[in-house]
């Protein structure tokens, strides 16, 4: 690994740390967050309230249709 880091030298390195610094900042700290901030009773809220049913219901019917869509439009391109 060291013989790799000297073939590239440190403006790889420097590259590499600051695309990988700002995946971490811009989009694991985010998630985390946001996992975080919810709590018990907000999921029991979630799927005991009608609305949030059918919008959990209409999601996942949209996302089984694009996949099934994706995969058969993907396999009569191949």
């Amino acid at each position: 690994m060291v013989s790799y880091l000297k073939k590239q030298g440190a403006s790889f390195c420097i590259l590499w740390s600051a695309c990988a610094l700002f995946f971490i900042v811009c989009i694991v700290f985010p998630l985390f967050c946001t996992l975080l901030s919810p709590r018990l009773s907000d999921f029991a809220r979630v799927f005991s309230t009608g609305r949030y049913r059918t919008v959990i219901f209409n999601t996942a019917a949209e996302c089984i249709c694009s996949t099934v869509l994706s995969v058969l439009l993907g396999y009569v391109y191949a």
